[in-house]
């Protein structure tokens, strides 16, 4: 991704968080589902892969709510790999939940957590020199983050997961014999959580490695606050607004207006009625990461009420807005959710993870002004299965740049597919698809929709001197021996 969409190519993608995949030992992680995911997408010619925030989660395991904002979620890493890789016995890892049904973070917690520490400790034990290399390598090179990181775990299971505001004085404000006393007494657990960190970042970074050869990008999500219970405020509480006791001052509210401003609440009020609106360095932080990266490979989220100077910011960096289709038809000012109001630097979806599937949205939450308005816009809907469907063509169809699907639609699943309410307290998060649910039909129909909507990453044949040489995959195979 680059600033403006896809740099102008026409790419599409599907949306699905990794704890969504039917992987082995009841919550998604980066083993084998997730390579025979991207699998699928490459069959299906899709071009990129949407996930949510990878930090590991507190209370509630929402994705965006997270223990640091710079480490990854340890449930992720894939014990089947860990087997795989010699760190622990593969009947160590018998018993576990299985592909099917919803992710189960409490069992993960409790019955996978425990055996990625084990493995983990094994590494300490025997890892070769080559390996215990690429460990130190990649502790120097998280060093600003990981000690702490791995300090706060360990402090925070010693406290029973209180917040760290609530520990003893002497650990919540950091002090400095305290902080020796606590390297010294539970060095071993230090490590563990380092490696475990190690360990994630292994697995992830091997899983986009496959990706890359099956010229599949990875879109992530970027919380833009970070979780008051979590190593991040408690190693850095000067760059927060907490008061003497290390209790906040003032907390966010609404969504940010794509930080152009932050609505700022007391932290004393029960709701975010008596807030404010503050002011934020927008254009000076994109403009130092601009400096520093290049053209910048972000979406903007501009959902709901969005000023002028949101879009000028937006714009002005090149970034591209998002247009949710189910947003569009309840009357003449939802329209700019709709194809015929949208810009080449767009992203276009059917749905995220924080509406209902399309077929959910049609069955229950529809209005009959909706159905009518997108009938007379799509198609007649003579069957509910076919909204779906016509939902993915008008953003396939549209000129955005980038369009995207949640999985859930891909699979024609109803509400019970539905990842988040953000109104609800529970219940959240917790979608996988089956083991067996993507069928090769939904890999073949969505692979002819790309190549007639130009999103398949077509290449015209080679011209010229270079025409009918053999191209560089194809000439590999046949020097190997195999059938081109």
């Amino acid at each position: 991704m680059s600033g403006e969409a896809s740099n102008q190519e026409r790419v599409s993608g599907v949306l699905l968080h990794v704890t969504s995949l039917p992987s082995y030992g009841g919550v998604g992680d980066f083993g084998p589902a997730a390579y025979a995911f991207v699998d699928f997408l490459a069959a299906a010619k899709q071009r990129l892969w949407q996930v949510l925030p990878l930090s590991p989660t507190g209370y509630g395991s929402s994705p965006y709510s997270a223990l640091s904002a710079f480490a990854g979620n340890p449930v992720l890493i894939s014990l089947e790999l860990l087997v795989r890789d010699g760190w622990i016995a593969g009947e160590r890892i018998a018993g576990l939940p299985g592909h099917d049904g919803p992710a189960d973070f409490e069992a993960a917690h409790r019955l996978k957590l425990p055996l990625i520490e084990e493995a983990a400790g094994n590494f300490l034990d025997r890892a070769s020199d080559d390996q215990r290399a690429r460990f130190q390598k990649f502790c120097q090179e998280n060093v600003s983050w990981l000690p702490d990181y791995a300090m706060f775990n360990v402090l925070r299971r010693i406290y029973h997961y209180a917040s760290w505001n609530e520990w003893p004085a002497k650990y919540a404000r950091r002090q400095d014999d305290a902080m020796t006393k606590v390297m010294n007494k539970h060095g071993r657990e230090l490590a563990i959580e380092q490696v475990i960190q190690f360990f994630f970042n292994e697995q992830w970074s091997a899983l986009r490695g496959y990706c890359a050869k099956r010229k599949i990008r990875v879109l992530g999500d970027v919380e833009i606050f970070v979780n008051m219970d979590s190593a991040d405020v408690w190693t850095h509480p000067e760059l927060f607004e907490l008061d003497k006791d290390l209790k906040p001052v003032r907390v966010s509210g609404v969504p940010p207006r794509g930080f152009e401003a932050y609505w700022s609440i007391p932290a004393e009020e029960e709701t975010a009625i008596n807030g404010q609106w503050v002011k934020a360095p927008g254009h000076d932080l994109f403009q130092r990461l601009k400096e520093v990266f290049g053209n910048l490979p972000f979406i903007a989220e501009d959902l709901g009420l969005i000023t002028f100077e949101v879009d000028e910011l937006r714009e002005h960096f090149g970034m591209p807005g998002m247009r949710i289709l189910q947003f569009g038809f309840s009357d003449r000012g939802a329209h700019l959710y709709l194809p015929h109001r949208y810009v080449p630097n767009t992203v276009a979806y059917t749905g995220t993870h924080d509406n209902n599937t399309t077929l959910g949205w049609w069955r229950e939450g529809a209005t009959d002004v909706e159905r009518a308005n997108l009938q007379t816009y799509l198609q007649t809907i003579e069957h509910e299965g076919d909204i779906v469907w016509a939902m993915m063509r008008a953003a396939a169809r549209s000129v955005a740049n980038l369009c995207v699907f949640p999985m859930q639609d891909v699979l024609h699943l109803g509400s019970e597919a539905r990842m988040n309410t953000p109104s609800a307290g529970a219940g959240n998060w917790t979608w996988r698809y089956n083991l067996h649910a993507v069928h090769p039909d939904f890999a073949i129909k969505l692979a002819a929709l790309m190549e007639m909507t130009d999103r398949d990453g077509y290449e015209k044949p080679v011209e010229g001197g270079e025409a009918g040489k053999p191209v560089e995959e194809a000439s590999k195979r046949a020097e190997l021996g195999a059938n081109v």
